[in-house]
């Protein structure tokens, strides 16, 4: 006993043309309908970047006195903070704070960038410290 399937044709034969040419009409009426408007992340700070901090909260300012005294203490150089110029910071497993210092190093003013650690149990480690 042989069995034959035959396959009918239902639908009409695809038109590529006619698909290519939907798929470019909706890719422009989507982006016709976002207009100018911003990405949707754009207002909100992404996890784990860099967020500018104010140069007068009391965790950075704790952040650069640290900094200075534990770079002094390294490098045997009296140092003396004068100014925070800028700061930001990162969250990681506690906070990371970028700052740029303005320092006394002896006699003359100098400025340093900084990265201090404020680690979760309230200490703060100097990660990071480089002269301009």
């Amino acid at each position: 006993m042989e069995v034959t399937f035959s396959w009918k044709l239902r639908y009409p034969p695809l038109n590529y043309s006619a698909l290519l040419i939907l798929s470019v009409l909706m890719s422009v009426t989507a982006c016709a309908a976002n207009g100018s408007r911003e990405p949707a992340m754009a207002d909100k700070p992404l996890p784990g970047g860099s967020t500018a901090a104010s140069t007068s909260d009391e965790k950075v300012k704790l952040a650069a006195q640290r900094a200075v005294a534990a770079h002094a203490k390294a490098s045997g150089q009296p140092l003396t903070l004068v100014s925070i110029e800028d700061a930001s910071r990162q969250v990681v497993a506690g906070v990371n704070y970028h700052l740029r210092l303005s320092v006394m190093k002896g006699d003359r003013p100098q400025f340093a960038n900084a990265v201090v650690w404020g680690k979760l149990d309230g200490s703060y480690e100097l990660t990071d410290w480089s002269w301009e």
